[in-house]
């Protein structure tokens, strides 16, 4: 393949998610406290295990750990497919769909890596189809049972996306750990994102407006 292939990731470089601003507004509607919300979010139900996102969909993780803590199945459940997960997903991140369309009429290949839910993406994908429109291809950590930054999902994503030219791959992701191992792995160009200057700045686009 010739030509520039850009990969994003989708959460904190496309997507703002936040689990703790959800439970903050579902704790305040039923008078609970804010001990009682960090509770929920580092002994209950913590982040490492909302983001165990190469095991599948999250709903059967879900059902899991609401039989092993009962008393707050309905706080664990209201995080899943049927409750108010969509919330999770706060909004896109300011700037990146003036990129997107940017990089499409350079006519650059846009696809996505991403660790994300298999049951959840299916969710995000459809909630946000204005960006959606413009991948070409996505691998999910949760449809293939690898996760960033597991070497093996770079080397699967460099195959599923047509095995393109190294040099002209740029990737860009909110972890570090992630963006190294890509490097190493795979050779791809790699951008730790901090907004959407930082793709500005490495694909040479138009600057940001004032």
């Amino acid at each position: 393949m010739t030509g520039k292939t850009i990969v994003f990731d989708f959460g904190e470089v496309l997507f703002r998610t936040s689990a703790e601003e959800l439970y903050r507004d579902r704790f305040r509607k039923q008078g609970r406290s804010e001990e009682e919300l960090q509770h929920f979010l580092t002994s209950i139900f913590p982040d490492r295990e909302r983001s165990h996102s190469n095991a599948g969909n999250l709903q059967d993780l879900i059902e899991e750990k609401a039989r092993l803590h009962p008393e707050w199945a309905d706080e664990i459940r209201a995080f899943g497919t049927e409750g108010e997960f969509p919330k999770f997903v706060r909004n896109i991140i300011p700037g990146m769909m003036d990129v997107l369309e940017e990089l499409e009429q350079k006519g650059y290949r846009i696809v996505g890596l991403t660790n994300w839910h298999s049951d959840t993406y299916d969710i995000l994908a459809g909630a946000f189809p204005e960006i959606m429109k413009h991948f070409d291809k996505v691998v999910v950590s949760g449809k293939i049972g690898m996760r960033k930054p597991d070497p093996e999902i770079f080397r699967h994503a460099q195959k599923e996306f047509g095995n393109p030219e190294a040099s002209e791959v740029y990737y860009f992701d909110d972890k570090q750990r992630n963006t190294e191992a890509a490097q190493k792995t795979v050779g791809w160009k790699s951008f730790v994102f901090k907004g959407e200057e930082t793709v500005r700045n490495a694909l040479a686009l138009t600057p940001k407006p004032f």
